[in-house]
């Protein structure tokens, strides 16, 4: 079956709707206290971030935290310590600073802590391992520059009682496709509780602090990871590391999805090397010639192409609303991909409307399908939301 993709990271992979807007009305704040839920006791030390970004701090002795200086937007914010369960808000700040008050956080139940860490693991395991990594990571990971030091501590269930079915017929992943037939055992695995991963990326030089709610790697359907992000920057004293960092974020961001649809909404994604199109060719029918010439296509030079493609403010000036039908091509000529093919990938919208941040950020990943290049590309490239590209000369 071929992959749909519905987020930033262009892999199988499905976050939390995070995003951070691009206005310049900064100032706004998001506060707390962090407390035991059985003690009532202040909690030192706790994970406090935006995810999907570098943005957050740590609780002090007393339980406290604030976060100063946000946008007006839509956030998830995530609190996370190792002793305790995950807790999780979603905020919107529009003309105040947020105080949570009193947050209490449960013990985490006893399981994955108990876990003894160690490299005895069976060669059924590691083979599992190195498949949910080549599906989480992307076409373009290289193994030796990706670090996970607690790996070893992740237990992962098969789907022989068909798990993924179980819980797409639940509704809680409701973008997914149910398989087509029931899944067995080996076609599949997922994960048995929520587990932290510590991601040392030593191509982009970020720490990412991952924790994943829930995943599933097999053929029967999509693959998808689910869960919350901090990105850190990772420390070097070697110059030419960090600079090869910082041209590693630089090709990851060119051509990338964000910058795409920030080009689009700017009117610059021809000079950004682009070329876009909207056309009711099937990604998958591209290569059938009696398919093309029955294709109804109009290149995209300006913003709108009447009743097929317009960009248009909304009530927020740091939202844009993008509406198109059947498909939206476009080639990244700027870099070519492994086979030396330019970057060809294909946008729908589910609803035929998407709203972007106006800096390419998608408000909603799971408001549409990808196709072609970009569903390559993974966690082995990704980038914060709040990342900024460099200055061109």
């Amino acid at each position: 079956m071929a992959r749909r993709i519905y987020l930033m990271l262009i892999v199988a992979i499905s976050f939390q709707p995070t995003v951070l807007s691009q206005t310049e009305n900064k100032g706004l704040s998001v506060s707390g206290k962090a407390l035991d839920s059985e003690t009532q006791k202040p909690i030192h030390n706790a994970n406090v971030y935006i995810s999907g970004t570098t943005i957050g701090t740590a609780t002090d002795a007393d339980g406290k935290f604030l976060i100063p200086d946000l946008n007006l937007g839509r956030y998830s914010l995530v609190i996370s310590h190792v002793a305790y369960e995950l807790q999780v808000f979603d905020l919107t700040l529009l003309n105040k600073d947020v105080d949570l008050g009193e947050v209490k956080l449960s013990i985490k139940v006893q399981g994955m802590l108990d876990i003894e860490v160690s490299a005895r693991k069976d060669n059924e395991w590691k083979k599992e391992i190195k498949r949910f990594k080549r599906s989480v990571f992307g076409e373009n990971y290289e193994p030796d520059k990706i670090h996970i030091p607690n790996e070893y501590n992740l237990e992962y269930q098969y789907s022989d009682i068909p798990t993924a079915q179980k819980r797409i017929k639940a509704n809680k992943y409701p973008w997914m496709k149910l398989p087509d037939k029931e899944l067995v055992k080996g076609n599949g695995i997922s994960l048995s509780e929520p587990f932290d991963f510590e991601i040392h990326n030593y191509y982009t030089g970020y720490v990412i602090d991952y924790s994943v709610q829930d995943f599933y790697v097999g053929d029967q359907t999509e693959e998808f990871i689910y869960g919350y992000m901090r990105f850190s920057e990772m420390e070097t004293t070697d110059e030419d590391e960090k600079e090869a960092w910082l041209m590693n974020r630089e090709k990851s961001y060119h051509g990338s999805l964000t910058h795409f649809l920030k080009s689009l909404i700017d009117g610059q994604h021809v000079e950004e090397g682009f070329e876009a199109r909207i056309t009711t060719l099937n990604p998958f029918k591209s290569n059938k010639k009696r398919m093309i010439r029955k294709a109804k296509v109009d290149t995209l030079r300006g913003k709108n192409v009447e009743g097929r493609f317009k960009i248009s403010s909304t009530e927020f000036p740091n939202v844009k609303k993008i509406e198109f039908t059947d498909y939206l091509e476009f080639e990244y000529w700027l870099e070519a991909d492994k086979k030396g093919k330019l970057q060809k990938s294909w946008l729908m919208a589910k609803d035929d409307v998407i709203l972007v941040y106006t800096n390419g950020v998608l408000i909603d990943p799971t408001s549409v399908y990808l196709f072609g290049h970009l569903t390559k590309e993974g966690l082995y490239e990704a980038l914060p939301i709040n990342y900024s590209p460099l200055a061109k000369n």
